[in-house]
């Protein structure tokens, strides 16, 4: 099973979460990363791990395998920026929900 964090714990990861645990037996929601969160504490009993700036030293140290940016449209261009940060450095989970239906 792959270990999975979100960077944002409000709404957005907080749907993908409920998708994640109620659809998938080959990922596990970990935590989140949100700077606007106190490490510690449990968002839909998830907790929260730390800040964005504190994802590669656990992502080295194994907390989890891959990562998910929930951050929503209205925030894109920050969205933008975290997802750069990581990319080549952090593999990115894809999730596609087992009622979805691809032609």
């Amino acid at each position: 099973m792959k270990k999975i964090a979100i960077i944002g714990s409000k709404d957005l990861g907080q749907q993908i979460t409920h998708l994640i645990q109620n659809d998938s037996k080959t990922l596990e929601v970990v935590g989140f990363y949100d700077d606007f969160a106190e490490k510690g504490l449990s968002v839909k009993h998830v907790p929260i791990l730390g800040k964005i700036s504190d994802i590669e030293t656990d992502f080295n140290n194994q907390i989890f395998d891959e990562l998910i940016v929930a951050i929503g449209y209205q925030h894109f261009a920050f969205k933008r920026q975290v997802f750069e940060k990581f990319l080549g450095k952090i593999p990115f989970a894809t999730y596609i929900h087992s009622s979805c239906i691809i032609d």
